[in-house]
């Protein structure tokens, strides 16, 4: 099966403080959203005529609703993917308009466990000075100091710096994986109009899945389901299985 053209021009996407915002007008009497950031570069995006494309935008909504105004980010850490063009810096989209605020949201909740966040908050801390530790990870600062996090791709990891014993790490996250679950049954192979298999992430064990049609000519929706997460408690089995190894990190 063919993957498409690819692009030969993807956004890169960053997190930036915005610095200064206005709407731009050109020489053919078009608008543009018109962004500063870091006090360094402009970034221009047309702002979109048809309906269809300001009902799926949320930039153009937070616009809207700020009487036709960009002031609303002025001061603001955006996550914004960044291409180049013939006609300089443009932006495809913002994915998160308070991003640090989105992160702090999801430490607030982790509760002990690992996450991913779609964002490069290890690359933004690293421009702003912040030390690394000698596995390259960075522990943050209190009141969180008891995470530390990673980058992964596009993704940031955040995990616990001292996990609890007997619990789900980084470390042994691949051994569980391939003793317990790699290409086990998911107890859904009766189920003739499915398809699922574990996988391994990142931070987490799961099943990835595909729904079809009864006569399995189209694939109705995919999906993923999490298993098991770092920072999860072990089984007597898993534990045991662990332990086994002379390394006292695993366990």
């Amino acid at each position: 099966m063919g993957l498409g053209t690819p692009n030969k021009n993807p956004s890169k996407y960053g997190i930036y403080k915005v610095t200064a915002a206005n709407i731009k007008t050109t020489n053919e009497n078009k608008q543009l959203y018109n962004l500063q950031l870091d006090h360094s570069h402009w970034v221009t995006q047309f702002i979109p005529k048809r309906q269809l494309d300001q009902t799926s935008s949320s930039l153009y909504k937070k616009y809207k609703d700020n009487n036709n105004s960009l002031e609303f980010l002025v001061g603001t850490y955006i996550d914004i993917g960044i291409l180049d063009s013939k006609y300089g810096k443009n932006f495809s989209r913002i994915r998160y308009f308070d991003v640090l605020n989105e992160f702090k949201k999801l430490l607030d909740q982790a509760n002990g466990k690992a996450f991913s966040f779609q964002a490069n908050i290890y690359g933004f801390l690293i421009k702003k000075g912040y030390i690394t530790n000698p596995d390259s990870s960075i522990t943050l600062l209190a009141p969180y100091e008891k995470y530390n996090i990673k980058a992964s791709g596009d993704y940031t990891i955040c995990y616990s710096k001292d996990p609890e014993f007997g619990t789900v790490t980084l470390e042994n996250l691949s051994f569980i994986f391939d003793k317990f679950y790699k290409g086990k049954d998911t107890s859904n192979l009766s189920d003739y109009d499915r398809s699922e298999e574990y996988y391994l992430g990142v931070i987490d064990i799961g099943i990835s899945g595909e729904k079809f049609h009864k006569s399995q000519t189209k694939t109705l929706h995919r999906y993923n389901r999490t298993v098991l997460r770092v920072g999860d408690q072990l089984t007597r089995d898993q534990l045991a299985y662990l332990s086994s190894f002379d390394n006292k990190k695993l366990t």
